[in-house]
């Protein structure tokens, strides 16, 4: 999947993890030459593959580090509304006044 993405994409894709228990963190690299305006879109797409490959292989997008900010928006591809309701539940339960990370991930 990394070199696939590597050469579709053109980038640099160095990556490293936990290879004990199947975790792996992909880092693509925004290219010297390619300002921000440009890279923006082009992570974003690779981001896109990148999730639903992982979706389709069955794995998930949070390891140790969890969802956070960053992967949100990608988490309905993992985690199914009867799920998300429970996670909600779980939050509200430990979190009654919305005070930890508010509006990150689960209101």
């Amino acid at each position: 999947v990394v070199e696939d993405l590597r050469v579709r994409y053109g980038l640099t894709i160095p990556f490293f993890g936990h290879a004990g228990d199947g975790n792996f963190h992909l880092v693509p690299f925004q290219p010297e030459s390619m300002p921000l305006p440009e890279w923006a879109p082009v992570i974003s797409r690779v981001l896109d593959d990148l999730y639903e490959r992982v979706a389709a292989m069955g794995g998930t997008i949070s390891g140790e580090h969890g969802i956070g900010r960053k992967r949100a928006k990608y988490l309905s591809r993992f985690v199914d509304p009867a799920q998300m309701e429970v996670l909600r539940r779980i939050k509200h339960a430990l979190d009654p006044q919305g005070i930890l990370n508010p509006g990150v991930v689960l209101e």
